[in-house]
């Protein structure tokens, strides 16, 4: 469990051999309500799912990187789906941001993956 933020990231390894190029993850993020008192509650929330190569410090190219998520619940779990291509690192650092810093925190975060297969690559813009 990580403490209640508003972002925050998480590195996964790749253990295949050879590396796919092509990858999709599924990501997962849980909501609570950080301060109350800081105004209305939002109705809509902007979440950005930032990727890195851990070994260079290179941006790694994933669509979607924005999520939208509406309506806001508490300790619900959230799934996004994300592609990436050209993936050349082992390690990859995943980064949550929000849009809504003062009323909502990310309590918790996940990532799953898996290759992509020829016939199910959708391509990346």
């Amino acid at each position: 469990m990580l403490p209640d933020t508003s972002g925050g990231s998480l590195t996964i390894k790749l253990n295949e051999s050879p590396l796919p190029t092509s990858l999709r993850f599924q990501a997962c993020i849980m909501l609570v309500m950080g301060n109350e008192e800081t105004g209305a509650d939002q109705s809509l929330m902007e979440v950005m799912i930032n990727i890195r190569d851990k070994q260079n410090d290179l941006k790694v190219r994933c669509e979607p990187s924005n999520h939208y998520i509406h309506p806001l619940l508490t300790e619900h779990i959230y799934t996004f789906e994300v592609e990436t291509e050209k993936v050349t690192s082992t390690e990859l650092v995943f980064e949550f941001k929000t849009d809504y810093s003062n009323s909502w925190k990310i309590k918790e975060f996940g990532i799953s993956w898996r290759p992509l297969h020829v016939d199910e690559h959708r391509w990346i813009r």
